[in-house]
């Protein structure tokens, strides 16, 4: 006899930002974000900010929001009583996950993303991209992220 298990519901928000990305001169300053959302309360149920770790790669607005991702997929490996919609505002890497664009940029992270969604795949409901202000709050504490100097875990 098979064992039924039900999983809660979360929304995972996810947002990168690169202060002073592309702009000459400047250095970029990279950090992410996401939320866990519980789908039927919308309590909170935890949040993480982050720096990217150094790479021989330039910190770019993509690379921010691709690590943010990759950032709530283990998450979503690390607890495994929830399944997860992932909202995000950047259509480049959505659509780059659910197949609607080629991921040529950013090798590394993708070959991540590759190796680590088909582990949760049976729990991941969707990848969803949602308007900017919709994700104003993840997207905050991605920018603070950017702009800090130390982030205590």
């Amino acid at each position: 006899m098979r064992k039924f298990i039900m999983l809660e519901e979360v929304i995972i928000k996810t947002d990168g930002s690169c202060v002073n990305n592309g702009v000459e001169g400047k250095e970029p300053y990279p950090g992410c974000a996401f939320i866990v959302i519980h789908k039927k309360t919308g309590r909170k149920i935890d949040q993480k900010q982050f720096k990217p770790k150094p790479t021989k790669y330039a910190p770019t607005e993509n690379r921010c929001e691709a690590y943010a991702i990759l950032a709530g997929v283990k998450w979503l490996q690390e607890h495994e009583q929830y399944a997860a919609t992932f909202e995000s505002d950047s259509k480049t890497i959505v659509d780059g996950i659910v197949g609607l664009a080629r991921r040529k940029a950013n090798r590394d992270i993708w070959e991540q993303l590759e190796s680590m969604i088909p582990t949760v795949a049976n729990r991941i409901r969707d990848f969803k991209l949602v308007p900017r202000n919709s994700n104003a709050d993840v997207d905050s504490l991605a920018k603070q992220a950017a702009m800090a100097i130390y982030i205590s875990d």
